[in-house]
């Protein structure tokens, strides 16, 4: 019978190899596209039962671009998309709260070439159009606006012409982050007006869903913001010196972001870092509800478009932003808030919208 040192010294190589061996096979396995697919399905379940759709930020709302104003306004406006002037009513009517922050989810990347239609008995250029809708972002001071982070360049090669995200003074963020050549920037004079810019990536997850957000990428060797994040600085009043990333830990202002390092796909001879890093997005509860209540205030471009027409005819407007129902973004979203009660959604936005566009006159200076 070997000595009981002996023994011991045999027990414990076996378990250190036992050990080393399944810390490899862990690692091994954490690479399979099976693993990943599993800690997902794992971090759905903490989704869905630690949601709060009553703990979401009640100064947030979205102003959605719904079906019902697509189809109220295409006998007016046409098809998607609008002419800018309607972006204007509604950036005006967000200054009369006025909203804390504006982010605006749609793209302005070119000029409005049109050489004339008529909105409301009058004549209307698009470069008139345009010079309407920066007039309003420009006096509102409140702004952000959408870039083009998807842009995957002219197949012309004319890449030179089209307008990149300039850098912020005084941003700097040294780390792994995703990059792309172009972040395509709003039309000149738009872009001059806002009070910032935000790119549009997101990252789809191999098995569809959206999980992840990337607060900063990086673009011709300097950092961009996601609307979201510039939206965040814009409403913190965030400097972009104070901006930074310890490690894994983003820091704006007084606020931290974790965040975790995943790969980059790429295409043979594509360049760029191997991995980057990404939030994981805190889900506050489902866009409905079971009971058919969103679970951030929702309202309709139209309802807001024709409250701004009441306000400039001297009528009560449906949805008044001095009633009280009007509130502040606390984080990126188009800013205001109403209560359902007493500001319920106005049955009838076709007919009104008609009323808008029937009352709209070109402004003057």
């Amino acid at each position: 019978m070997p000595p009981v040192r002996s023994r011991r010294a045999t027990a414990v190589r076996a378990a250190l190899a036992l050990g080393l061996g399944a810390a490899i096979l862990g690692l091994l396995l954490a690479h399979l596209p099976i693993a990943q697919a599993f800690e997902w399905s794992l971090y759905d379940l903490r989704m869905r039962r630690t949601i709060a759709p009553a703990g979401a930020p009640k100064r947030m709302a979205i102003v959605e671009i719904d079906e019902q104003t697509l189809r109220a306004l295409e006998p007016i406006a046409g098809r998607w998309p609008w002419p800018r002037l309607f972006h204007s009513g509604l950036i005006d009517y967000l200054s009369r709260g006025p909203a804390a922050v504006v982010a605006y989810d749609v793209g302005f990347f070119e000029p409005d070439g049109r050489s004339g239609f008529d909105v409301g008995g009058s004549r209307w250029t698009g470069a008139e159009s345009d010079a309407a809708f920066v007039d309003s972002v420009r006096k509102a001071g409140n702004v952000v606006l959408l870039a083009e982070a998807t842009y995957a360049g002219s197949a012309a090669g004319k890449d030179a012409a089209v307008l990149r995200v300039p850098p912020i003074a005084g941003l700097r963020i040294d780390g792994a982050l995703e990059e792309r050549p172009i972040v395509r920037a709003p039309f000149e004079a738009l872009a001059n007006a806002a009070r910032g810019l935000g790119h549009n990536l997101f990252v789809l997850d191999t098995d569809g869903p959206l999980r992840r957000t990337t607060p900063f990428l990086r673009s011709e060797g300097h950092p961009v913001p996601s609307l979201a994040m510039a939206a965040y600085l814009a409403l913190a009043h965030v400097p972009p010196a104070s901006v930074r990333l310890d490690g894994r830990v983003l820091s704006a202002g007084d606020a931290r972001l974790p965040l975790l390092s995943f790969e980059v796909p790429r295409l043979p001879g594509e360049t760029g870092p191997e991995r980057a890093l990404h939030a994981l997005i805190r889900f506050r509860g489902p866009a409905v509800q079971a009971d058919g209540t969103p679970t951030y205030r929702t309202y309709s471009f139209g309802d807001l478009l024709v409250s701004e027409d009441d306000l400039q005819n001297g009528r009560t407007p449906r949805v008044d932003p001095a009633d009280g129902c009007f509130g502040l973004p606390q984080r990126p979203g188009l800013g205001l808030r109403l209560d359902h009660d007493a500001c319920a959604r106005h049955p009838r936005t076709g007919a009104r919208l008609q009323l808008f566009v029937d009352g709209w006159q070109k402004r003057d200076g």
